[in-house]
């Protein structure tokens, strides 16, 4: 790539400022550490710097995974608690006036799956039959250049800036359906920099290795290409069963997906 200006600068950092004063959490700090990272201001929006932190330690279950919502509901057809096991493999129903499920996109259908009972013999909240179904995967490449200049690209909160201009292409024009969104995104911290994110033909040891190192990471941009998710019945998450014992809730579920 030719000349280019450092267009993308160190800019004083405003994530949090909205709830500081009413949670205590900081104002980011644009250190480029967000993703796979505690937060050392607390500023990201994630639960152990928003919930956990502000509830009282008995309400926390640590070295806990959760397995189903109970199967016992009640006369309105509610769930009316959980169950989880703890760090003894010890299983335990905790009761709850109001059982929230909310383990994004994979977890969430495979446990209202696994809550099955016989008032709701196919899962809780799956009268329609399509708790699972219709899985939007995701899918992408990464497009890399480096500029003449430093850009601090690093800096800041990543999945700050999208282009949708492509998502929707002329499937008589490209063969295809879909299209995708351009998302500005530098997520590397250096090491794995180091490891995929260097020109191709740089040393990999040594002294010039170190210092392509140094010299390359605040210079580089990334452009993370998301490709469109076609929702289809046939890409689904489905419980799982291991020797007839429900498996935890981190593991990964069965996903099917289509051909077409």
């Amino acid at each position: 790539m030719g000349r280019s200006q450092a267009w993308l600068a160190s800019i004083p950092g405003t994530h949090g400022d909205t709830f500081s004063a009413a949670t205590g959490r900081g104002a980011c700090i644009n250190c480029g550490f967000c993703l796979g990272f505690g937060c050392e201001v607390g500023a990201k929006s994630s639960s152990l710097a928003t919930v956990i932190r502000v509830r009282s330690a008995p309400a926390v279950r640590d070295s806990s995974q959760l397995l189903r919502a109970s199967h016992r509901t009640d006369a309105s057809g509610r769930a009316v608690g959980a169950v989880y096991f703890d760090e003894k493999r010890d299983t335990h129903l905790q009761k709850a006036k109001a059982v929230i499920v909310c383990a994004n996109g994979a977890e969430t259908p495979r446990l209202l799956l696994l809550s099955a009972n016989k008032q709701f013999p196919h899962g809780l909240a799956n009268s329609s039959g399509i708790v699972g179904k219709y899985l939007m995967l995701n899918s992408g490449g990464v497009v890399i250049g480096q500029f003449e200049h430093p850009l601090n690209d690093y800096k800041g909160y990543a999945v700050s800036r999208v282009l949708h201009d492509f998502y929707e292409l002329d499937p008589q024009e490209v063969g295809f359906y879909g299209g995708g969104g351009l998302d500005a995104r530098f997520d590397f911290t250096p090491i794995t920099f180091a490891y995929g994110g260097l020109p191709p033909g740089t040393p990999r040891w040594g002294k010039d290795f170190k210092a392509a190192l140094a010299d390359d990471f605040n210079r580089t941009m990334e452009i993370f290409c998301h490709g469109t998710s076609l929702p289809l019945e046939t890409t689904a998450s489905h419980s799982t069963r291991s020797k007839g014992r429900l498996g935890p809730a981190c593991a990964s579920p069965d996903v099917q997906r289509s051909s077409r």
